[in-house]
C-alpha cells in the first residue's frame, strides 16, 4: 500500500521516493550526511548493556533495511496511529 496524501491533515503528500529536480550544481553543494539525536533514555538503554540491540539497530541501518518502500511505509503508518491517538 503506497499513501499519497494524508486527508484533511494540512499535511503535504509523504513522497520519500520521489526523485530530485535539483540540477547537478545545486547536489554538488546539498549535504552528505543525515544526524540524529539521541535521548538520554536512549544513551542510557546503550550505557545499561543493552548493546546487543543497538548493534542490530546499527546493523540494518548500515545495510538500508529503512530505506525499503515496505519498511517506510510500516513506519508512517504507525507514525500516522500515534498521531490520530493523540488528544487535542
Amino acid at each position: 500500500m503506497a499513501i499519497t496524501e494524508i486527508i484533511g491533515s494540512g499535511v503535504a503528500p509523504l513522497e520519500p521516493f520521489r526523485k530530485s529536480n535539483a540540477s547537478a550544481e545545486e547536489k554538488k553543494t546539498a549535504p552528505t550526511t543525515d544526524r540524529a539525536d539521541l535521548s538520554e533514555e536512549a544513551l542510557s538503554l546503550i550505557e545499561s548493556g543493552n548493546s546487543k540491540r543497538v548493534d542490530e539497530v546499527l546493523s540494518r541501518i548500515n545495510s538500508g533495511f529503512y530505506n525499503k518502500p515496505e519498511v517506510v511505509n510500516k513506519i508512517v503508518e504507525e507514525i500516522l496511529k500515534d498521531i490520530r491517538n493523540l488528544k487535542p
